[in-house]
């Protein structure tokens, strides 16, 4: 599992435009453990952020909060990002992202947090995000989605804030 974990790190890196993004270097560390794959910006940590004793990635935080500018993340979310099976948060947001929300991602049993606002995605959302179950907050707005809003999401019993 550790071995398709740092395959999609990698995926994310290049299908992202990792060469381009604020600090290209946190990921792709040849000899370095994954759950090092991260930097200091201002009082925040990027990148990947936090890893469960067993060393499973818990946390990925591409984003730059700390000034509230573009991590410059571009192209599409890879939908391998649901094979990081123990991930509990997903920030990608100030970014440059387009296209669909993976309708995989519903495979994160354990995500609490997706973070995936002031992007340029868009299309509609899609129905499978209801069966993320343990999730506490979406925030998914200022993007461009186009129609309702599956009311399976509005059927999670755990959401405690909701933003789109």
């Amino acid at each position: 599992q550790r071995i398709i974990e740092r395959y999609v790190l990698a995926v994310l890196y290049f299908s992202t435009g990792g060469r381009n993004w604020l600090y290209p270097d946190v990921f792709l560390k040849a000899n370095v453990d994954t759950c090092f794959w991260q930097q200091k910006s201002g009082n925040s940590l990027i990148g990947v952020t936090s890893c469960n004793p067993d060393g499973f990635i818990r946390r990925i935080e591409l984003t730059n909060g700390s000034n509230y500018t573009s991590f410059n993340l571009t192209g599409e979310i890879p939908y391998e990002l649901a094979q990081l099976k123990q991930l509990v948060t997903l920030n990608l947001s100030r970014n440059k992202l387009v296209g669909p929300i993976p309708r995989e991602l519903s495979q994160l049993r354990y995500l609490k947090i997706l973070l995936l606002y002031k992007n340029a995605l868009g299309e509609t959302l899609p129905s499978s995000l209801g069966q993320l179950s343990r999730l506490k907050n979406i925030v998914i707005s200022y993007n461009n989605f186009v129609g309702a809003i599956p009311e399976e999401i509005g059927n999670i019993s755990s959401l405690t804030e909701m933003k789109f």
